[in-house]
């Protein structure tokens, strides 16, 4: 570890062992990703604005980001987040709403990961819960002696299997209608979850299963190339009839 603050071991243990992301549970459609993005001085504060806030599995994003002093994505007139932006136009999809920017920024303000929405309720998990800028970067190490944080591939071995697990029992649980996953490359940690994905019938980018009342999905990741908005729009459309009037 270097001289950069250093993150308490036992609230990080708690942060990556029951910290899921925001909104809730209860919500009919549930986004999972790999991870949260986060600059490198950003990662202690994080941690440490979950513990003072809680220790909550699902936070309020607003709230959340408010208390890391980083509200810009909740406030008047913001600017529409890239990856949120597909995700959201999905829930307005599926609930028979119109996906216009406008309409996008209204969500994403008033109802994205908050535990008392406006609009519709919302659920936005990580399988992977630490923070960080990309795959290519591992700033963790600086911030903790735990071993298996010393490396991202360490990590992964450590903690993406159980994540897995845990989520499994989280669905069997709340039973939402449908799990989307986005970010293919992920395909055999969602597959733990979910079960063996086949292409869907009527969407050629989409891959699909169900078990029990859930109906598991993955897309590319919304900022992948050549993904576009009418893709994850047709998502939502596709789940109207499973939502119903919930």
């Amino acid at each position: 570890m270097t001289d950069k603050e250093h993150v308490e071991s036992g609230i990080l243990s708690r942060f990556i062992d029951l910290f899921w992301g925001y909104g809730s549970f209860e919500a009919p459609i549930w986004m999972v990703g790999m991870e949260e993005s986060c600059g490198e001085k950003d990662f202690p504060k994080r941690i440490n604005a979950w513990h003072t806030r809680g220790e909550r599995q699902l936070d309020d994003a607003a709230g959340y980001h408010q208390a890391i002093g980083a509200p810009e994505h909740f406030e008047e007139r913001a600017r529409v987040q890239r990856t949120w932006s597909k995700l959201i136009k999905t829930y307005l999809a599926a609930y028979g709403h119109r996906t216009n920017t406008s309409d996008t920024r209204r969500f994403q303000i008033m109802s994205l990961g908050r535990i008392e929405p406006v609009l519709v309720p919302t659920c936005f998990i990580e399988l992977m819960p630490l923070p960080s800028p990309s795959t290519g970067d591992w700033w963790v190490k600086d911030h903790t002696d735990l071993d298996y944080l010393q490396s991202r591939k360490a990590y992964m071995a450590e903690v993406a299997d159980k994540r897995a697990q845990k989520l499994k029992a989280l669905v069997a649980e709340h039973r939402p209608a449908a799990v989307l996953f986005y970010g293919s490359t992920l395909r055999k940690h969602w597959e733990r979850v979910s079960g063996p994905l086949v292409r869907h019938p009527a969407h050629q980018k989409l891959f699909h299963s169900q078990t029990g009342g859930t109906q598991f999905l993955m897309m590319p990741h919304p900022v992948a190339h050549g993904v576009k908005n009418a893709d994850y729009i047709k998502v939502g459309e596709l789940l109207r009839d499973r939502i119903g009037g919930q």
